[in-house]
């Protein structure tokens, strides 16, 4: 799509810039970060931490103004239907290796995907059967 007239690109850019915060602010400073990595690379921990570098941190992180490690949640994404993830057993180490690593209690792992019967509580299942669709 083309401008709508030839000042407009410069009025958005304008715009957009007078929006931002200024760095002196410390608004940008993240207050907590959530990593997700998927349960089925082979070094969870070592992805983990390459996430929370303090390259991928506001500027004034990195500057030592701001705090350049915020406080973390370590959550390990395993998806049920891939046959590529884990073993249970697996996921259990990997998430061992990942609490030892980061907070003991910020570190979960997180089931998704279609799983079997023996998974559903059957509370809850009654409860969203109403909004659920049946897949085959």
């Amino acid at each position: 799509l083309e401008p709508p007239s030839p000042w407009y690109e410069q009025w958005r850019t304008s715009l957009f810039r007078s929006l931002r915060w200024s760095e002196h602010e410390g608004l940008d400073q993240p207050a907590a970060a959530v990593l997700v990595v998927l349960s089925k690379e082979p070094d969870p921990v070592m992805l983990l931490e390459q996430l929370l570098h303090s390259s991928h941190m506001p500027p004034l992180c990195t500057q030592g103004v701001l705090e350049p490690v915020p406080a973390r949640t370590a959550v390990l994404l395993h998806d049920i239907s891939d046959p590529e993830s884990p073993s249970q057993e697996e996921l259990a180490a990997k998430l061992e290796r990942v609490k030892a690593r980061f907070t003991p209690h910020l570190a979960l792992a997180v089931q998704i995907g279609r799983g079997g019967a023996e998974l559903v509580d059957p509370e809850v299942e009654d409860i969203f059967k109403a909004f659920s669709a049946t897949r085959n």
